[in-house]
């Protein structure tokens, strides 16, 4: 027998039932709607500003107080809005033109914020001193469209451009003087929608090449492990960008210098990672690195580890592919075998044949490192770098100079061509070995010469750094 208790408590269970759906669809609508959430920064004061401003932009800091910038604090009215955009600063120099720049906002809800909420400002920039120059694109950087700084009512951020080259085009960076920019178009994107402004902008910047500075200073400490030597020269310390110059030297005259990684500290609490940007014709190395935005007294430079190329190591197998036309007989077909196949040790390093995948394109092989455990500093391993190979056509080719450098071969001694690549992180590499020479083969042998190898050390050096702004 149904009484009316049983009935009323069906109801209440059912009626909770339709309560939680519709509450987990709601939560499941406001996240996916706010799939995309903005980064945000909520500042109490205008010092946080300011200090978004310097961690984003390296030197910023410095350039100010040298009055390398420009306060520009131009308001303009956004068509069609009650809401204003303000251009505030510039920073005109010899790598990049930084703009910095506000619009009203209402005080947001950080957590709901998303990236079409933020004002976002586009232009291009025209040199005022020379209309028939082409324009300069903006762009981002390390500071992109979904972040920004949120402060008394205005959102805070900032756009970048390439500063405009001597007009022969000779030089990759800036040296010619500009007294004056021209933002044409410029556009105010709110809540998705653009607002363009009525007119084009003029700007006084007043920039001078000969401002930027940049000091000098000897180094001249060297390290040597493992029969490889680094020599650190000379440390430019720049408002625009710093440069460290070394040299390397191999004891065993095989190998040849490819990468460093050198992390540089400030006693101001400052950290750079410098990177390799040429090597001159002396074989000196030039690495560079962002400006400091405090002058420091004294920098740490950090030798963390070298990258070369050794030519007295080799990687080799070979590969059954017979059975290739069975597993691909139509162009979407494709098939992957886990192998791990040891091929061999090289510098504390194991190496596997890890895996092989087939398609219409060829043979791709994966090869796997392993470096031993608990291994102390210094100590050397394989780095698995980017397969390399002699380009097609090519003519009295130095194969020294081609680091990983792969070469396939069949039973005939016929050679093929490597294709697709990738390597360099993950501790694994692999090439492609094109169809055609796998499509007449039945064994495939691969060599890998001039094998990436990397000492891991933990050297460090000073520079103390004068007194001065």
């Amino acid at each position: 027998m149904i009484t009316f208790m049983h009935v009323r408590n069906k109801l209440f269970y059912w009626m909770v039932i339709l309560i939680l759906t519709a509450f987990i669809g709601l939560a499941a609508a406001l996240l996916y709607k706010n799939d995309n959430p903005a980064r945000l920064v909520k500042a109490a004061s205008w010092q946080q500003v300011k200090a978004y401003q310097y961690e984003k932009t390296p030197g910023l800091e410095r350039a100010e107080a040298l009055k390398l910038t420009r306060q520009i604090n131009q308001t303009i009215n956004i068509p069609g809005t009650d809401r204003t955009v303000s251009l505030d600063e510039i920073w005109y120099n010899s790598q990049y033109i930084y703009f910095f720049y506000s619009v009203d906002m209402k005080a947001p809800h950080l957590g709901s914020v998303k990236e079409e909420d933020l004002p976002v400002v586009s232009f291009q920039v025209k040199n005022g001193q020379d209309e028939a120059a082409d324009g300069s694109p903006l762009f981002t950087l390390n500071w992109l469209q979904d972040e920004g700084v949120y402060y008394n009512g205005r959102f805070y951020g900032r756009m970048a451009a390439n500063p405009f080259p001597e007009r022969d085009g000779t030089g990759s960076t800036a040296k010619r003087d500009v007294s004056q920019l021209d933002l044409k178009g410029m556009t105010v994107r709110l809540a998705g929608t653009p607002y363009p402004l009525s007119s084009d902008i003029k700007l006084a910047v007043d920039y001078k090449a000969s401002q930027e500075k940049t000091e000098t200073l000897p180094v001249n400490q060297s390290y040597t492990a493992l029969g490889q030597t680094i020599e650190i020269t000379q440390f430019e310390m720049g408002t625009t960008m710093n440069r460290l110059y070394l040299r390397y030297h191999d004891s065993g005259e095989a190998g040849q210098f490819a990468g460093a990684s050198i992390v540089i500290k400030t006693d101001a609490g400052e950290t750079r990672h410098a990177e390799v940007t040429e090597t001159l014709p002396d074989g000196t190395v030039k690495m560079e690195f962002p400006p400091f935005n405090r002058r420091p007294r004294n920098v740490d430079i950090e030798l963390q580890s070298v990258l070369f190329f050794n030519g007295s190591h080799r990687i080799e197998f070979s590969l059954n592919v017979s059975k290739y036309d069975t597993f691909i007989q139509r162009g979407d077909d494709s098939r992957r075998e886990e192998t791990r196949r040891p091929i061999g040790r090289i510098e504390n390093t194991d190496i596997d044949l890890d895996e092989l995948y087939y398609d219409n394109r060829g043979i791709d092989f994966t090869i796997a490192y392993q470096t031993e455990k608990g291994l102390r500093k210094p100590y050397l391993h394989l780095y698995p770098a980017l397969p390399g190979s002699i380009p097609t056509g090519a003519h009295q080719v130095d194969e020294t100079k081609i680091p990983m450098l792969v070469r396939v071969t069949n039973e005939r001694g016929e050679e093929g061509t490597i294709g697709q690549r990738g390597g360099g992180s993950g501790d694994r590499f692999d090439a492609f070995i094109d169809k055609p020479l796998i499509e007449h083969s039945k064994e495939i042998h691969v060599t890998i010469d001039n094998l990436m190898t990397e000492p891991v050390t933990d050297w460090k050096t000073s520079v103390s750094i004068p007194a001065g702004s």
